[in-house]
């Protein structure tokens, strides 16, 4: 899965979580960019993400996430150990 495809998936992830269908996520993109993106809904992003791509996040992994981006890498590198 390309880092474009995973971009795209996530963008539908977070936009039903907001109940919106207005945001683009970018590889830069940050919480704090995206009304609505409050810690618990980042929360609930990251198990979705776990749940969509059927894969597992360490803690200390998602403590380091920075980025829409660093999000982006992590996912493709749990696609590929399955």
């Amino acid at each position: 899965m390309s880092r474009e495809q995973v971009l795209e998936e996530l963008t539908k992830i977070l936009n039903q979580i907001l109940d919106r269908t207005d945001v683009v996520l970018e590889k830069s993109t940050k919480a704090k960019d995206i009304d609505g993106w409050d810690s618990l809904n980042h929360a609930i992003f990251i198990s979705d993400i776990q749940k969509h791509f059927n894969i597992k996040f360490k803690l200390l992994e998602v403590l380091n996430l920075k980025n829409v981006g660093n999000i982006c890498d992590l996912v493709i590198e749990r696609i590929q150990k399955n």
